[in-house]
């Protein structure tokens, strides 16, 4: 398994490391996702009005979200055709995340939440229902304590108002 990042959005400043890379590998690993060696997860930031048009031609919801993610493999043949070697390919807020967290000491905590989540769809859990989303949430607290315990969500997820290197 692979980890393809890119930032597309200019508000937050996303560092450009083997460290965010480790970081969404072993994400996916502690969610339980199931891939291929030669295939990849594709972790996306991007602007709220990005967001917003994706959830909106995708999902049909004309609104700002946090994490949209798809699992390429459960697309109807023809529904990826330039997605290959992605298997999984995750959207992400920064704005969102920061407006959530309601503080810089809490934002990255917040944008690890909303990758974790991601990958956790993928490997097929769900949120609809009240017993489904009580086993996310759980689930979403066992891996973030299993990555926090290895990794210092600051250093990978700089407090907005650090200065890093932008992928």
């Amino acid at each position: 398994m692979k980890a393809i990042c890119s930032n597309r959005q200019k508000s937050f400043r996303i560092p450009k490391t083997d460290l965010l890379e480790r970081f969404i590998l072993n994400a996916a690993k502690f969610a339980g996702l199931k891939l291929e060696k030669d295939q990849g997860v594709s972790i996306n930031f991007l602007s709220p009005r990005s967001i917003r048009a994706l959830n909106r031609k995708f999902l049909g919801h004309d609104r700002v979200t946090d994490v949209i993610s798809f699992r390429y493999s459960e697309l109807p043949p023809g529904g990826a055709e330039d997605a290959e070697d992605t298997a999984v390919e995750i959207f992400v807020c920064p704005a969102e995340a920061r407006r959530y967290a309601g503080s810089d000491d809490a934002y990255p905590s917040e944008i690890a939440l909303y990758i974790v989540h991601g990958l956790l769809h993928a490997a097929g859990m769900d949120d609809i229902s009240p017993e489904e989303a009580a086993l996310m949430r759980a689930a979403e607290a066992r891996v973030l304590r299993a990555l926090s315990s290895e990794f210092n969500l600051k250093e990978i997820f700089p407090p907005c108002n650090s200065k890093f290197k932008s992928i």
